[in-house]
């Protein structure tokens, strides 16, 4: 019996060495130029770049280099960045930060400002998400409505939500954009999820009506994922 509890233990101490050494932490200590990483992607090379409140950050595997982070801007300003997406390019990634949109050249190391006007000449600012549908075009997720940039025409459309078009945005915080594997742009908002309607190019809305404990469901929509199945989580 003793024999076998002590086999057991040793399993067990096994077991948790091999699954200790599954992950890995890093952090300031280790190149990071913020703990706190809000976005990360893989570009076509292989590096892994991660969005921070300090800057935007590469790693090859070995080490970290910043750009953008406060030391750099010799400490009066930096890049509070929110979400990063890669260009269709692959050379270049869209950086967005809480101030501006910037496009980041990979190659040259350099960050340019995004400055593209809708008619009305609204700028794109507080960018929370992005995403390409199937015919390029960049969706840019704000605190002020949903923007398209076709980047080939260098035009920028604008979508706001209202009060009397029901077919209209949810909300005009739009925290995330999924283009699923049928080509659909779903748009989660701070009031619920919508999808765009190519066709009639306006937005088919859903809210829960659920409660939980006695109050209205939360349909604040901060991410979402495709399975394998065609389900959308």
């Amino acid at each position: 019996m003793k024999r076998s509890i002590l086999s057991i233990c040793i399993l067990l101490a096994s077991v948790s060495l091999v699954f200790a050494n599954i992950y890995k932490k890093y952090d300031v200590r280790s190149g990071l130029s913020g703990n706190c990483v809000r976005s990360i992607l893989q570009d076509s090379i292989g590096y892994m770049w991660f969005a921070t409140q300090d800057g935007l950050n590469r790693f090859n595997g070995i080490e970290f280099t910043n750009y953008g982070h406060s030391s750099e801007n010799g400490g009066n300003s930096y890049m509070n960045i929110v979400t990063i997406c890669r260009h269709q390019d692959n050379n270049q990634i869209w950086v967005a930060s809480t101030e501006k949109l910037y496009l980041f050249d990979s190659r040259e190391e350099k960050f340019s400002v995004f400055d593209t006007q809708t008619e009305d000449g609204v700028t794109v600012n507080s960018v929370f998400g992005m995403a390409y549908d199937n015919d390029g075009q960049l969706w840019i997720g704000t605190t002020n409505g949903l923007f398209i940039y076709n980047e080939k025409k260098g035009t920028l459309r604008h979508y706001l939500h209202s009060l009397s078009d029901p077919h209209s945005l949810p909300d005009n915080h739009v925290w995330v954009i999924y283009n699923d594997s049928f080509g659909t742009i779903w748009i989660g908002t701070r009031n619920g999820l919508a999808k765009y309607n190519q066709r009639t190019d306006n937005f088919t809305g859903y809210i829960s009506e659920d409660t939980s404990f006695g109050r209205p469901a939360c349909n604040e929509i901060i991410s979402l994922m495709e399975s394998s199945q065609g389900v959308l989580w």
